[in-house]
């Protein structure tokens, strides 16, 4: 309080939770030795209890000094908040942390041995960052995924089967000119690539549909497969196919009078037996109707439409 009296502005204290609370008028002492306070530990202070603090301020003066000399404190001086048993609480928390440690150390001897298995796939999982010189690192599939690898004239195009909803955040790709390397959720996937490619003009896209990645390493030397001398000989065969088909279509161009493709035989030709009985007659009927002789009294008028 000594050192609060020189504060003449202190308007609110709080004192809630400190050891000083602990004696009984520590309330009266305050406020009367802070004549200026307006509010102690959220509680306004009236002026009938300023009064009666100044009043008996000297009693609880003699109070405090008689208690603290006999000790009639609430706690006792092992659980009292002093600068002597902070320090001896700090010296416990060292020893029982140093005995803590010496506890997990013991334990840890006598834990099994590691699996060397686990081990290693633990090694094979992790991102290759260094290689020596003229080698190059052992393939490995850790994340078991699948992939195909399609070796075209001018580049290397690899499809590897990520998790479709897997987030992009999760995979890293690091290409080399003779291989490459795919971690996925933490797990390596490293290849060799068959020729020597570029890594600075290598392409990776993740596809939308199925969530695949696609990586098109372009070779530094590029060469000439046998499917580009494939197609030029099928372009070619389909030009010499298409000309000679132009030759042999050339006697049919025009029209064509299909009524002239079969010739009609006669009717002296027919055999009767590829006939009906219908048709023999219809036959019969037409040579007889055509043997009629015309009679002399018959005059042949326009005015008539004709029978047939």
């Amino acid at each position: 309080m000594r050192n609060l009296k020189k504060n003449k502005r202190l308007r609110r204290l709080f004192l809630t939770g400190n050891p000083c609370c602990e004696f009984k008028g520590y309330r009266d002492y305050v406020v009367a030795s802070l004549p200026w306070l307006e509010v102690l530990d959220g509680t306004k202070i009236s002026k009938s209890e300023r009064i009666v603090a100044m009043q008996e301020l000297e009693s609880i003066e003699k109070k405090l000094l008689s208690s603290s000399n006999h000790g009639e404190s609430k706690e006792t001086t092992d659980t009292a908040f002093t600068p002597e048993n902070r320090v001896k609480w700090f010296k416990d928390e060292q020893e029982e942390e140093k005995r803590r440690k010496l506890e997990e150390e013991k334990s840890v001897q006598h834990m099994k041995p590691k699996n060397p298995l686990k081990e290693a796939r633990k090694k094979m999982s992790e991102k290759v960052t260094s290689v020596p010189d003229g080698k190059l690192p052992p393939q490995r599939n850790m994340p078991k995924v699948k992939f195909e690898v399609e070796d075209e004239p001018e580049n290397i195009i690899v499809t590897i089967h990520a998790p479709r909803f897997l987030d992009t955040s999760l995979i890293d790709v690091d290409i080399h000119p003779r291989w490459f390397q795919c971690m996925i959720k933490g797990k390596n996937l490293l290849l060799h690539t068959p020729e020597e490619v570029h890594p600075s003009k290598s392409k990776v896209k993740r596809l939308l549909h199925n969530g695949h990645l696609k990586l098109i390493l372009p070779k530094v030397s590029p060469t000439i497969g046998p499917q580009n001398s494939s197609k030029k000989n099928k372009k070619s065969l389909d030009r010499k196919s298409g000309k000679n088909d132009t030759k042999k279509t050339k006697g049919l161009s025009g029209t064509v009078d299909i009524r002239n493709i079969v010739k009609e035989k006669a009717t002296n030709e027919i055999n009767s037996s590829e006939l009906g009985f219908l048709s023999r007659q219809r036959i019969k009927e037409d040579t007889s109707a055509k043997d009629e002789e015309v009679p002399d009294d018959f005059e042949d008028d326009d005015e008539v439409p004709p029978l047939i």
